[in-house]
Formats: C-alpha cells, structure tokens, sequence
C-alpha cells in the first residue's frame, strides 16, 4: 500500500500571499474539507517551520489538519529548487514513495514538475486544487 505525503506550504495557499494577519490560514478548513476521507498525511514544508514548532503549527491549524501533520522538512537548501530539494531529501530520508507538494512557487520546482500541485498566490487555495489533491488521493496503489 502507498503512503501519500502531501508537502504543505502556507502563505499562498492555506491564504492569498500578501493576507492580513486576521485573513491568514483562512482556508486551512478547506483543505482539511478537500482530505476528509483520504488517507494521506502532512509535511510542512512552509517557510513558517523556521519560526515556528509544530506543536504550534497544529494549534494554529483545524483538528482534522493538524492531525495529520507528521513533520517538517529539514533545513534550506542553498541553489536552484530550493522547496523540492528539500522535499525529496525528507521523501528519500522517510522512503515516501508517492508524494505531492501544495505550493504558489513554481520558481521552487523544475519545470512542468508533476509532484507540484501550484496555487494562484493572489487567492491561496481553491477547489481546483482540491480536485487534483482528490485525482492524486483516488489512484489506486
């Protein structure tokens, strides 16, 4: 059976990039709402993980959500890529085999990258998203 790791950034996804703070991870319910049912666990990949614990991460977070988080990634990487290489060194370290990585920075990844599912900025996460987070979740193993 495959274990599905979703890579969870926040600003311009869990809530649009420039938010105000009282607007920010406004949409952490909808991505809880888009997992409900799936079996797949979080990694925060966030910039958020240099300031903050996870055990403040999950309070932060809806229950469902945080329920899920069973790390961070690692320190930042230096050169091109920055957010997938630190990804696939937690994947490789964690031996995840199928993992998909909700982020609004494709300078971050390779081109047409198909681990990226990309957020609009501007706006955060929509159901869009959620729809390709449900194709990927639906796959049989």
């Amino acid at each position: 059976m495959r274990r599905n790791t979703l890579f969870l950034d926040f600003d311009g996804v869990l809530h649009p990039s420039f938010a105000p703070p009282d607007f920010q991870l406004n949409l952490a319910p909808l991505l809880a709402q888009c997992l409900e049912g799936y079996d797949v666990q979080v990694v925060i990949s966030s910039s958020w993980r240099f300031n903050l614990s996870l055990s403040q991460i999950r309070h932060m977070l809806p229950a469902p959500l945080a329920e899920r988080i069973i790390g961070a990634t690692g320190a930042p990487f230096e050169g091109p890529y920055t957010r997938w290489n630190e990804i696939c060194e937690y994947a490789v370290r964690y031996r995840l085999l199928d993992w998909r990585a909700l982020d609004d920075t494709d300078w971050e990844f390779p081109e047409n990258c198909p681990e990226l599912i990309l957020c609009d900025g501007r706006m955060g996460l929509t159901e869009s998203q959620c729809t390709e987070i449900a194709r990927w979740l639906a796959l049989p193993d």
